[in-house]
C-alpha cells in the first residue's frame, strides 16, 4: 500500500511509510494502530522512536512509521501534513489511533487532537506557537516529554509536570488517561544527557517505563 511522494519543495525529497514489523499482508482493520513521525535528523531507527514502537507492538498495536530524506529547504508544515495523510492511508483502519512524533513531527498535534487521537509527543517544538497551543489544549490522552536543556522545550507553569532526574528517578503523578508533561533533567533535544551515557540510559529507561504504562492503559 505504501509508496513514494515527491514533495516538489526545492531539491527532491521522498516520503514513504512502512510497517514497523515485517509482514506479507497489511490487514484492512486492526483494533489499535500507532502512526510514527520522525524528526529531521532523528529517524524511526533511533532509540526514542524505536523503543516506543517496540513497546506498542508488544502491546498489540499495529505500528506504521514514516521515512524520508530531507534537505535544509524542507517545508516542515507541508511534509508533516503529507506524512500524517500517508500514514493514515497506508496503515489499516483502526478503532483507536495514537500518533507518536519527534521534534518537528509535533506539528501534527493540531490535526491529531482534532481527530481525537491520543499521542506521545517527544521533544515537541514548544517555541512554535501553534504547536504549544495544540498541546496545551490537546483533546485526548497524551504524553509530552522534553529535556530541560532543549531550547525548544519549556512547558507552561500552569501544567502539571512529572520530573525525571539524572538517576532515572521519577517525581510527580503521571496520568495515564489524561495529559502528562514529562521534564527530563539535563537532557537535550535527543533526550540524552550530554557526555553521560549512563545518565542518558537511565532517563530514557524511565521515560519508556512511563510510555509503557501509558500504552498499556490505552490497550485495555
Amino acid at each position: 500500500m505504501s509508496g513514494n511522494v515527491d514533495l516538489g519543495i526545492g531539491a527532491l525529497e521522498t516520503l514513504r511509510t512502512v510497517p514497523f514489523w515485517r509482514t506479507d499482508e497489511v490487514p484492512r482493520h486492526v483494533a489499535r494502530r500507532m502512526l510514527v513521525i520522525p524528526g529531521v535528523r532523528y529517524s524511526c531507527d533511533r532509540p526514542l522512536l524505536n523503543w516506543t514502537s517496540t513497546i506498542a507492538h508488544q502491546h498489540g498495536w499495529w505500528v506504521q512509521q514514516a521515512q524520508w530524506e530531507l534537505t535544509p529547504q524542507t517545508n516542515q508544515e507541508e511534509i508533516i501534513a503529507r506524512a500524517l495523510e500517508l500514514l493514515d492511508h497506508d496503515a489499516p483502519d483502526a478503532d483507536q489511533t495514537m500518533v507518536v512524533a519527534k521534534s518537528m513531527g509535533s506539528r501534527a498535534a493540531s490535526t491529531a487532537s482534532a481527530n481525537g487521537w491520543c499521542g506521545i509527543w517527544l521533544t515537541p517544538l514548544l517555541d512554535v506557537e501553534e504547536v504549544r497551543a495544540a498541546l496545551l489544549e490537546y483533546h485526548g490522552p497524551s504524553l509530552i516529554a522534553g529535556g530541560s536543556i532543549d531550547p525548544h522545550w519549556g512547558p507552561d507553569d500552569s501544567v502539571r509536570t512529572v520530573h525525571i532526574g539524572h538517576a532515572g528517578d521519577i517525581e510527580g503523578e503521571f496520568d495515564e488517561l489524561g495529559t502528562s508533561w514529562v521534564d527530563v533533567a539535563g537532557a537535550n533535544h535527543s533526550l540524552e544527557v550530554p557526555d553521560d551515557w549512563r545518565a542518558s540510559l537511565a532517563v530514557q529507561r524511565s521515560l519508556f517505563e512511563l510510555a509503557d504504562g501509558f500504552i498499556d492503559v490505552l490497550s485495555q
